[in-house]
């Protein structure tokens, strides 16, 4: 492992000092117009408070794994990170780069593709949107696949999270998008403000968690946020992928799997928070390129397995596998239930209802259980089972999460609960595509 990870970065180090800043070898795709079968891509945006551990996962679980060999014309293995040169010290930019992994006999190669100036940020539309032009020119592909890694917070705008957003007095908020501020409300810029955040009161004896924000540039405690609002997200992608699974917190809600439906047929994610460590990047390669058919339902089960064999507060994990071409029946099933049971959804008892969030982040509840919980009908309840059925291809979760809560019901999808929802949350949450469709806040 050790020497794994010094080949990596001596190689990384020499190809980015060379000036390296295209792939070093022909591509069947470029000379004949053959597509590769399988491109699988990391998106490792780590310049953030879990830096070490992205590294650990791209630096040495990923080159342990199983990798195609250097004259693989089929299958591959690309990675875009970014990470601070030290940890935790966000006030010097770096450059993020795109490179390629393969196998050379006994020795793990990346090949650098593409470089970017010092201080972009992955967690720009921008970025990601060039770096996937770049994937879909130089690797056309029958399948491409993604794992993004990184902070997450789920549905929420641009800073809400990351600003203690139960009092919307206090701080502003941002949503990058102008139609935003032609409803009426201004949510300000991350890219300019100073973030109080969760790393103020952070609790030392528990593990570390990928949540908060997702890339930063500053000090602890005085940083500018850089984040992506799920509308930016999906709107990032030129080309159309079988999967995307989400190494974040709280990505595992309908609002982002609706958002994604016409960008992926496959989303995996966590309703709750991910402990920092994350996915098995030892056999994520082996699921997923090392296979005739891609298996992200293996991915996402060996990450529950990875916690459920754990012990103490490490034995925390809530993963699901959905099929994002299915959600329309889901979205007009829960469309009709909403209208309804209106009033029930605002009278709810949150304590009643199934969290998935520690603290007072409440944002985060079992869409199953908000129904139940509004006075919907036992047919009404029957017929959300079986859409919900239609469209979760794979659920698991723990027992609790940390000492915070038991995880009692598990649909397979988080969702807003609106009487916990402020009022500009929940102008903005009326301009994501799963309440256009379903209707859930008016």
């Amino acid at each position: 492992m050790k020497s794994l990870k010094n080949i990596f970065r001596l190689l990384t180090a020499a190809l980015v000092l060379a000036g390296v800043g295209a792939c070093c070898e022909k591509h069947k795709g470029d000379d004949t117009g053959d597509k590769y079968e399988k491109v699988v891509m990391l998106y490792a945006a780590g310049f953030n408070t879990i830096s070490s551990y992205i590294r650990v996962n791209v630096d040495e679980d990923l080159p342990a794994g199983w990798l195609p060999s250097a004259n693989d014309s089929k299958r591959v293995m690309l990675v875009f990170s970014h990470f601070p040169k030290v940890d935790r010290n966000y006030n010097k930019p770096t450059a993020p780069a795109l490179f390629r992994m393969y196998r050379q006999g006994e020795n793990v190669v990346c090949d650098t593709l593409l470089t970017f100036p010092e201080g972009t940020m992955a967690t720009q539309a921008s970025t990601l949107r060039e770096v996937l032009e770049f994937v879909k020119e130089k690797y056309d592909s029958e399948e491409y696949g993604m794992i993004f890694s990184s902070h997450g917070t789920g549905y929420l705008p641009q800073g809400y999270y990351s600003t203690s957003g139960n009092d919307e007095k206090s701080y502003s908020f941002s949503s990058g998008a102008e139609r935003s501020q032609r409803r009426g409300y201004d949510f300000g810029n991350s890219e300019t403000g100073v973030l109080k955040t969760r790393e103020d009161w952070y609790d030392p004896s528990m593990p570390a968690v990928k949540s908060v924000g997702q890339e930063q540039s500053g000090t602890i405690g005085n940083y500018t946020a850089y984040e992506m609002t799920p509308q930016e997200f999906a709107g990032a992608f030129p080309m159309h992928f079988k999967y995307i699974l989400f190494d974040a917190c709280f990505m595992g809600g309908i609002e982002m799997a609706y958002e994604l439906k016409d960008v992926c047929d496959i989303m995996g994610g966590s309703q709750a928070e991910i402990i920092a460590e994350g996915f098995d990047y030892t056999t994520i390669t082996n699921h997923l390129l090392n296979t005739k058919e891609s298996s992200p339902e293996s991915v996402c089960r060996d990450f529950y397995e990875r916690y459920q064999n754990m012990s103490g507060v490490y034995r925390s994990a809530t993963i699901s596998m959905v099929d994002c071409r299915k959600l329309d029946r889901l979205a007009e099933v829960c469309g009709r239930i909403f209208e309804n049971n209106r009033s029930g959804l605002e009278a709810i008892n949150a304590g009643k209802v199934q969290k998935f969030f520690r603290f007072d982040d409440c944002w985060f509840y079992d869409l199953e259980s908000i129904v139940r919980n509004s006075g919907a009908s036992q047919a009404e309840l029957d017929e959300l089972q079986a859409a919900l059925d239609e469209c979760v291809i794979y659920k698991a979760a723990t027992d609790h999460f940390m000492y915070y809560f038991n995880i009692e019901e598990f649909c397979g999808f988080s969702m807003c609960l609106p009487c916990k929802a402020g009022p500009q949350l929940k102008l903005y949450y009326q301009d994501l595509a799963w309440n256009r469709a379903s209707g859930l806040i008016r």
